[in-house]
This record gives C-alpha cells, structure tokens and sequence, in this order.
C-alpha cells in the first residue's frame, strides 16, 4: 500500500474512532487554508500589498475547530439517524433539505456573530452584522451546497462525508472569509452612533 494511502487508511479509522475531534481538527486545518486562500486573492491588484493577516486566519480556524467542526459531525450523524425515508434519490432530497433549511441560517448566523465578537464587537454588532449578511450568503449558500451533496449523501461514505465536505470548504471558507472581511471593514467606518464616518 503506497504511503497516500496508508495514510488515507489511518485518517478513515479514527474517523470512526474519534469522529468528533479528527473531523473539528480537519474543518479548522481547511479553514486556515481556505482563509490564507482569501487574503491571497484580495492581494491581486492591489497597489499596496498587505501582510499576511494571522489574527483573521486564526479567528475562521477558530471557529470551525470549536464551533463548526464539532457541531456539523453530529449533525451530519444525526441526519443518517433522523431520515429514514426509503430509496436514495428521496433520502438524498430529504437530508439536502434538513441541511439547508435546519442547520445553515442557524450556523452562519452564529459564524457572523462569533467573527464580530472575536474582532472585539459587541453581541448587539454581531447580531446586527448577522441580519445584514445572512440572506446574501444563503443565495449563494442554497445552490452550491444543493449542488455538493448531491455527491455527498450518494457516493462519498458516511466515515468520509466531513472529510469530503472540509475540502469543499477550502474554496467555500474562501468565500464567506471574504464576505466577512468586507463586513469587518462595512463595520469598522461606523461609529457607535450607526453613521457612516465622513471621508
């Protein structure tokens, strides 16, 4: 067996020993790279090139170790719990839809307010940068992920769904770390009176 897939042997054994810690582990090591990614792009073009932003990175790694991570593993397990509809192309539409409309406006509701409160904000900043951003994501959000688990809840082995999706998530945890940024940057030009400062 080549070393890749040795490697890959270990990675699907404690997966389904220690689903909860490897996986988290993985989100937040994805998320890094997914954020390092971001910064790398918004460098582009710009005439004065800024220094790699390690506070930001660690604030999105962070949140997918201690929050998301741990959190989408059970759910991902409780959905082969909760859908016990007969038949894949049902079981597929109906664990895509508890996806989509039961966990992710809760969960990036809650990565727009951990952002802001990890930036220093307060609670009321976080909820309100969660209000102003949510529904642009989610039209985002709904057809790529719809899209993703189609592969997901057929072809990828339960053992090996996280892993899969934490890959997505190196271009998706580009995304919204970019998303986040621009809102960072919307919140940093307005004073605690809620006007936007004169330029």
């Amino acid at each position: 067996m080549s070393i890749l897939g040795r490697v890959a042997a270990a990675y699907g054994r404690a997966s389904q020993s220690r689903p909860v810690i490897v996986q988290s582990c993985t989100s937040g090591c994805i998320a890094s790279i997914g954020d390092v990614l971001m910064q790398q792009i918004e460098q582009r073009g710009s005439a004065t090139p800024k220094r790699w932003d390690r506070e930001r990175t660690g604030r999105i790694a962070l949140f997918r170790l201690t929050v998301f991570g741990p959190g989408y593993t059970l759910w991902m397990r409780s959905l082969e719990r909760l859908v016990t509809v007969q038949g894949t192309a049902r079981a597929v539409v109906a664990k895509t839809l508890l996806d989509q409309l039961v966990w992710t406006p809760p969960s990036l509701s809650i990565f727009y307010v951990s952002m802001a409160m990890l930036e220093g904000l307060r609670l009321a900043d976080g909820f309100e940068r969660a209000k102003r951003m949510l529904w642009p994501t989610l039209q985002v959000n709904w057809p790529f992920w719809c899209c993703v688990h189609l592969f997901t809840f057929t072809i990828v082995p339960p053992a090996w769904r996280m892993a899969w999706v934490s890959t997505i998530h190196v271009g998706w945890n580009a995304f919204i770390s970019g998303l986040n940024e621009k809102a960072r940057l919307t919140d940093e030009n307005v004073p605690a009176g809620g006007e936007e400062e004169e330029r």
